[in-house]
């Protein structure tokens, strides 16, 4: 039997002919009350009582029912897994004929957790990168993003089984080191850029780089044992 779960959405009833029916979240719905009305309602009592005194406006609520099909994300809320990988920012990156993505459904529960735990991992990653260096200047903000689409699109790199458990636990080692880490790693490695690397192709300087990237992830592994 599929998975089903019931949601809760909210909606402003305004009382006319000109119903809102745009569905909200409890935290969407209190934002966009505080929008409307001027206030900074924290919770959603709150804001129902802002909406009332600024207008004699309604919240009302709905539910509807939801499946893993509909959850956005590779790890499903009873942790079943997607049928189909889901790269978000890495969408373009990867190769999607590549073996580990092709029969991803084919892989026991430890291996789906650990491809799933790598994706996610390198997204969050890659958003807190972005957030870092924004206002760094574009060829090194670039550097930083370039080392870590090269490093996801080669672990994803297994013509057949026996290749995919090599990349398979190059991703555990990966995900066993804390993100702050990485960062650290990512720092250090832009650091040491030489000139020619940074003014060179992409394609150039990018592999190397990525290379020193995972050589301290190993040595950081190392340590652990």
């Amino acid at each position: 039997m599929e998975k089903t779960y019931k949601i809760k959405f909210y909606y402003i009833d305004k009382h006319n002919s000109r119903l809102d029916y745009d569905l909200y979240t409890e935290k969407e719905i209190i934002q966009n009350i505080n929008d409307i009305t001027s206030t900074e309602s924290k919770t959603l009592n709150e804001a129902i009582l802002a909406l009332s005194q600024y207008k004699n406006w309604e919240v009302k609520y709905v539910y509807r029912e939801i499946t893993n099909d509909d959850i956005v994300g590779n790890i499903k809320p009873d942790n079943s897994f997607t049928n189909k990988l889901e790269f978000g920012e890495f969408e373009d990156v990867v190769n999607k004929d590549e073996y580990i993505i092709k029969e991803f459904s084919t892989f026991h529960n430890q291996q789906k957790l650990t491809i799933c735990t790598f994706i996610d991992k390198n997204i969050k990653l890659l958003n807190e990168l972005k957030e870092e260096n924004q206002n760094k200047p574009k060829i090194i903000y670039e550097c930083y993003i370039n080392i870590i689409n090269t490093f996801v699109y080669e672990l994803f790199l297994a013509l057949d089984y026996t290749e995919a458990e090599t990349m398979i636990n190059q991703m555990i080692i990966f995900n066993n080191v804390e993100n702050d880490k990485l960062i650290n790693f990512l720092h250090q490695t832009i650091e040491n850029m030489t000139v020619k690397q940074l003014v060179s192709r992409e394609d150039e300087s990018t592999t190397p780089l990525s290379n020193e990237f995972w050589n301290k992830i190993v040595k950081e592994n190392n340590k652990t044992k």
